[in-house]
């Protein structure tokens, strides 16, 4: 039997996820939009920013619900022998990476957002901005429960790569 003495490296397969999710969008991005990158203002902007309150809300929501279940709801339940049970483990792990899931796609999402809103189109900007938040309020109801939590990470990183494709096509065709 031969034992590994060292990590594999990951890249080959962290630079294949990265073209699988960023290249079809790309072409998306490139068929379908044809204007290059110009400000909008006023207006404009109005849905998409309702849509960037919504995740607003979702993102509060999942981190005071895992903050106050742990802080305030369950301080006391915490300090006993039952919340080493695998139920209540298995609870308060899910809170746990219901937020850390929301906070590693946070800056992605949130500044592909922003850029493509002003930059590109901030109607399309806050529909993808709507769909996101739903996906991501879907995750504390989904977690653990693999393959059905790719419902909701998946389509979650593919909106990302579309918004920020649709920012470098717009840059291409400027």
């Amino acid at each position: 039997m031969t034992t590994q003495e060292s990590p594999k490296s990951s890249l080959g397969p962290a630079t294949m996820l990265t073209t699988m999710f960023s290249a079809p969008w790309f072409a998306v991005n490139w068929f379908t939009q044809h204007e290059g990158l110009h400000s909008h203002g006023g207006k404009d902007m109005k849905l998409a920013m309702y849509s960037l309150t919504t995740y607003f809300l979702v993102w509060y929501f999942i981190m005071a619900r895992q903050g106050s279940s742990k802080a305030v709801v369950n301080e006391e339940f915490l300090k006993t022998e039952h919340a080493k049970k695998p139920d209540a483990v298995a609870w308060f792990t899910s809170l746990d990476r219901s937020f850390l899931n929301m906070q590693e796609q946070c800056p992605m999402f949130l500044s592909s957002f922003m850029v493509y809103a002003i930059f590109v189109s901030p109607i399309k900007a806050a529909y993808v901005g709507w769909a996101y938040s739903f996906l991501t309020a879907l995750y504390p109801a989904l977690h653990p429960k693999v393959p059905l939590l790719f419902i909701t990470t998946f389509p979650r990183y593919f909106l990302i790569f579309f918004m920020i494709t649709g920012c470098v096509v717009a840059a291409i065709r400027t």
